[in-house]
């Protein structure tokens, strides 16, 4: 007897998951800036159907295909926490006037673009590291700054060591930003 499981089994030997699903997400999304943002006007079917061709674009190329796949899991996530800390919120007596109010605080809304961008680059980094990571330069070259290649600049630019530094820089600026601004 087939039970639901099974049924789920085999949507998923059929590539659903991995074709269709992204299609929609991507659709979704795309479809939601365009009609939020008022690009190509008030038609709602021009909309549609650029929502339409640039899912159909994304999920057509492999690449990208599992660049959604792979960062699917982990904005929902994500969005999951976010959910569960303002449910907490609201369980503790907080009003949705205050949440809301927070939201639009400047600090909370880099935070979450923060996080956003940190997600992005963790997919890109599992996506990809290993093929980046056996490109990179090892420690003699990295020292000895041999440019002489064309490729070593973008190997130099990948270097662990490298994006350690400048993801510092960047968390050093915002902090140094953060403080020194006047409301």
């Amino acid at each position: 007897m087939a039970t639901f499981l099974d049924a789920f089994n085999l949507i998923g030997e059929t590539g659903f998951f991995e074709v269709f699903v992204p299609f929609f997400i991507v659709f979704g999304l795309m479809y939601g800036i365009l009609t939020k943002s008022k690009i190509l006007g008030e038609k709602v079917e021009w909309n549609a159907v650029i929502a339409f061709f640039i899912a159909l674009l994304i999920t057509s190329n492999v690449g990208y295909r599992e660049f959604v796949n792979a960062i699917i899991p982990v904005f929902t996530l994500f969005a999951l926490i976010i959910f569960l800390i303002v449910f907490l919120y609201l369980m503790l007596g907080a009003k949705e006037g205050d949440i809301a109010e927070a939201l639009k605080a400047p600090i909370i809304q880099w935070t979450l673009i923060g996080f956003s961008i940190f997600i992005f680059f963790f997919v890109i980094s599992n996506l990809y590291g290993g093929q980046l990571q056996a490109e990179t330069l090892n420690e003699t070259e990295l020292n000895a700054w041999n440019l002489s290649s064309p490729n070593s600049i973008v190997l130099l630019l990948s270097h662990p060591a490298f994006l350690g530094v400048i993801i510092m820089m960047l968390m050093m600026a915002v902090v140094i930003y953060f403080t020194t601004k006047t409301s």
